[in-house]
């Protein structure tokens, strides 16, 4: 005789393992497009520049040797972005990757293809950068920061946020800027104290990058007036030198504001109690700098000027002057009472000052302006002497 069971089967026993199954199985299936759609994304933009055109139009630069994409900000930063992410290459290897415009549109396939997207650096010549665009093979002159920015801005390609964000963002690149320098003035010390120890200032720029160029104050060849030059002009002749400009003094940030003698240029002015030094003409300004701020002797200012176009002036320039700020309130918040700054100098910052002035000095200056401090500011070191 054969022994039969029933089984009583619970239908929602069977129901919550299939659930859960259901759900695991979507998940994955959702999980692995999701990974799938992303790395098919980077493969097809990689070495590409992207502009987020559903914002303020950013650009980004997707590194094709890590998948992942760089904040080009301004000018200045998509150069920083070439010279620290570029690849360096032979002027034989680069010789066989045609040039943008160029009539030459033989090259070498297989290596235009295995440097599609990248930033070369001509390592035997002046590191000259070139970017190879991927969707024509060809090489693009980079030059100068404001040229580099313009031809990768040309080159870009638009994106939609939900797109851009399948791409990661490298660990090393700097935050987006929404807008430019805070374009505020912030009243100073509305009682500084005269009687203050003078600052000891330093010079604005590091010993690595020295200038090869200087106006100096008080010439009357390229500054109008009876008082000629009221600063310091800092150059640099070679525009793939991108120097830092740095705070000369112990201060406060009271102005940034767009230029005043130079349109795309910038001004910064800090103060210490009376005394003042301002950073003019700049073409770009730290991005992290606010009105308030507070800055110490080698904080990051910004660039200098890109004025390679202008053939009498030098490739990157800066003004820098130091005095009294809001003697005369003419310029709120910027020097106004110009000092000639030689003994406030540090010891050795002075001793460096004079010396390069002896190497850098140009003939034109000999008879009109031979010192540091000349004519009018000559000996002009304190308010007293105004006085």
């Amino acid at each position: 005789m054969k022994l039969q069971y029933k089984f009583k089967i619970n239908k929602s026993h069977i129901f919550i393992p299939l659930f859960i199954l259901m759900v695991v199985f979507v998940f994955g299936v959702w999980f692995t497009t999701e990974t799938a759609i992303g790395a098919t994304m980077v493969e097809r933009l990689k070495g590409k520049i992207l502009l987020q055109v559903e914002q303020n139009g950013e650009s980004w630069y997707v590194n094709p040797s890590s998948d992942t994409r760089f904040y080009l900000g301004r000018p200045t930063h998509a150069f920083d972005i070439m010279r620290y992410r570029g690849l360096g290459i032979s002027d034989a290897d680069l010789s066989r990757i045609p040039i943008a415009g160029s009539d030459d549109s033989i090259g070498d396939e297989n290596l235009q293809q295995r440097l599609s997207g990248y930033i070369l650096l001509q390592v035997e010549q002046n590191g000259e950068a070139w970017y190879v665009y991927p969707n024509d093979l060809k090489r693009y002159y980079l030059g100068r920061p404001a040229d580099a920015f313009d031809i990768m801005r040309q080159l870009g390609l638009g994106i939609t946020d939900n797109d851009l964000t399948q791409i990661t963002i490298d660990g090393d690149s700097m935050d987006v800027i929404v807008e430019d320098p805070v374009l505020e003035e912030q009243e100073p010390d509305p009682e500084p104290d005269p009687n203050q120890p003078p600052p000891v200032i330093y010079l604005p720029f590091s010993d690595e990058l020295m200038p090869n160029g200087m106006s100096p104050m008080g010439e009357t060849i390229e500054h109008d007036g009876p008082e000629g030059h009221r600063g310091i002009d800092f150059g640099w002749a070679d525009p793939l030198i991108l120097p830092t400009i740095r705070a000369s003094m112990d201060a406060t940030i009271t102005t940034i504001k767009a230029g005043t003698h130079h349109i795309g240029t910038w001004d910064v002015a800090t103060q210490n109690g009376i005394y003042g030094v301002d950073y003019t003409e700049l073409e770009s300004v730290n991005p992290n700098l606010q009105v308030g701020d507070i800055v110490q002797v080698g904080d990051f200012i910004g660039y200098p000027q890109d004025t390679s176009n202008d053939p009498e002036s030098e490739a990157r320039m800066i003004h820098w002057q130091f005095g009294i700020a809001d003697y005369q309130e003419v310029f709120e918040g910027f020097v106004d009472l110009h000092l000639c700054p030689l003994t406030y100098f540090a010891s050795e910052e002075r001793t460096t000052l004079e010396q390069l002035w002896e190497e850098v000095a140009l003939p034109k200056f000999q008879e009109n302006a031979p010192y540091l401090c000349n004519g009018y500011y000559e000996g002009r070191d304190d308010q007293s002497d105004y006085e």
